[in-house]
């Protein structure tokens, strides 16, 4: 669910389109409904079963919608593709509710205006979920997951930076600050599972590398530098117990963990994407974000180790090939010093925060991170408001261009 909504935040920001919007608001609202433990973590899933019927809460029939939604029930049948039939063949009679339609085909077919069409389908799926709701729902599995949550703070960071929705913001805080408490030994190093207040098994890669990735998008939507700081704890652990020092790539277990029969390097993605391909990005990300030259080469080593599957087998590599789009489109830093209340700092990320995709990365220094900030990036150390007005630096590894106090002058590249 939470990479859905991450495809879904990157189509609407990339199309514009309403209906990609409305996915994501409605995968992102479930997990913080219904995933998201009171202390801030996310579980891991639910059942596929209830009442020892497969799917039950979550079908419906025409009868029932029928009796739910009285007169609303022939839009939202059209727009769903409800049945008398159904649409499941393994139960006939009950349909898995999904769009047939768009919404300019049901604007046409039921002559109605956008507006109109959209705010009558929320409220019949309102009171849809609100019965739903009293049904008896499938088991939870109550697990914490690293990796998993990793994902989930990514998701809600980024939604929080395209939509502008404050809730989003607060679940990644809470999910953040529940991982980095209670899966990470006293030693720094990362816990794989949490339950019921008792976090074991050591970390693999992919925890490593969905955290970081996670702390990083949340890193630019609130720019509070601990997130900032957990990461590069993180990545130097990565790089001691994960990298193989003979060509920069990097195992899917740490070097002290159980011995196994071998050591496997797993770089393809499949459901989700690979360990290794959040890690790389995290060097990457994370080294601009520092100004970190080390920590970008890092990443660049373990690029360059998997360089065959990147040229022969691209499709298997997919994740890997966003940090290579980023470093090939010689990417900026893009710093703005300005109180984040300031119109001139919304005005500069909403412009940065409108266009995608990215080839940069933004950090803002205000009062309140400034001395914890700049202690971590040295590199930032001089970058003020100009006149009393929020100024936005554009730089490559520390170097900037002069800096500019409206949207306007703002260049993103040479």
């Amino acid at each position: 669910n939470a990479l859905l909504a991450q495809t879904y935040v990157d189509a609407f920001q990339y199309t514009g389109e309403q209906r990609f919007r409305q996915v994501a608001v409605e995968t992102l609202d479930y997990l913080i409904r219904e995933m998201q433990d009171p202390a801030g973590g996310f579980y891991s899933s639910t059942d596929a079963d209830s009442e020892g019927v497969e799917g039950k809460f979550f079908v419906w029939t025409e009868a029932e919608i029928d009796a739910a939604l009285g007169e609303a029930s022939g839009l939202f049948k059209s727009a769903y593709g409800v049945t008398k039939s159904g649409n499941w063949h393994e139960m006939p009679g009950v349909t898995i509710l999904s769009q047939v339609l768009t919404s300019d085909e049901l604007a046409e077919k039921h002559g109605l205006e956008e507006p109109e069409l959209v705010g009558r389908l929320a409220a019949s799926r309102q009171l849809l979920l609100e019965l739903r709701s009293k049904r008896v729902p499938p088991l939870l599995d109550d697990k914490v997951l690293t990796a998993w949550n990793g994902m989930a703070i990514a998701a809600m960071a980024r939604a929080y930076k395209a939509l502008g929705e404050e809730k989003y913001l607060r679940a990644a805080q809470k999910a953040a600050g529940f991982v980095l408490d209670e899966l990470r030994r006293d030693d720094g190093r990362l816990l794989r599972t949490w339950r019921l207040g008792e976090a074991k098994l050591d970390g693999y890669l992919v925890d490593y590398g969905f955290l970081t990735d996670g702390l990083l998008h949340l890193f630019e939507a609130d720019f509070d530098p601990r997130w900032l700081a957990a990461t590069k704890d993180l990545l130097k652990v990565v790089e001691e117990h994960f990298r193989d020092p003979a060509d920069g790539s990097l195992f899917f277990t740490a070097d002290d963990h159980e011995k196994l029969i071998t050591r496997t390097k797993d770089i393809t993605d499949g459901a989700i994407p690979s360990g290794a391909a959040l890690a790389i990005g995290s060097f990457v990300r994370g080294g601009l974000l520092m100004v970190d030259e080390e920590l970008v080469e890092l990443g660049r080593e373990s690029l360059e180790a998997n360089h065959a599957y990147l040229e022969q087998a691209p499709n298997m590599v997919l994740a890997m090939l966003r940090t290579c789009d980023l470093l090939l489109n010689d990417p900026r830093e893009v710093v703005i010093a300005g109180d984040l209340s300031d119109q001139g700092t919304q005005d500069f990320l909403a412009r940065l925060r409108g266009q995608w995709p990215t080839g940069y990365v933004v950090t803002v220094i205000h009062e309140g991170n400034a001395e914890e900030l700049l202690e971590l990036v040295p590199a930032h150390v001089g970058k003020v408001p100009l006149q009393e007005r929020s100024a936005a630096y554009v730089c490559r590894f520390g170097l900037c261009e002069a800096p500019v106090t409206t949207v306007g002058e703002l260049k993103l590249k040479e």
